[in-house]
């Protein structure tokens, strides 16, 4: 999804995988595996590509350092809106998957 002059990431990522997370959007781990909850599904696609760009930068900064959010804002300028609107987003999954506590923490 990459627009022309848009900056990119070029991540070394050991592994992706899809899992149901109960809590988490998606996750990177030191190992710089980076788990993706299926339920991206049912968000909007801004929503989806906020959370990769967030999982992304964390392949650079593994913390919520300020130079990780810096980067988070040369990726995805719009960043802090999307971070609010993603915390109040469990809405759009469907109840008949599973109860919910998404959108009350960290991605």
């Amino acid at each position: 999804m990459a627009v022309v002059g848009e900056p990119r990431i070029e991540p070394t990522i050991n592994k992706a995988s899809v899992r149901g997370q109960k809590t988490l959007w998606a996750s990177c781990s030191y190992q710089k595996n980076i788990s993706l909850n299926y339920k991206l599904l049912f968000l909007p696609p801004h929503l989806v590509r906020y959370v990769l760009v967030h999982e992304l930068c964390h392949t650079v900064h593994l913390n919520h350092s300020a130079q990780f959010w810096e980067l988070v804002l040369e990726k995805e300028p719009g960043y802090a809106v999307l971070d609010r609107e993603l915390r109040k987003c469990s809405q759009y999954v469907p109840g008949w998957l599973e109860p919910s506590v998404l959108g009350n923490h960290d991605s």
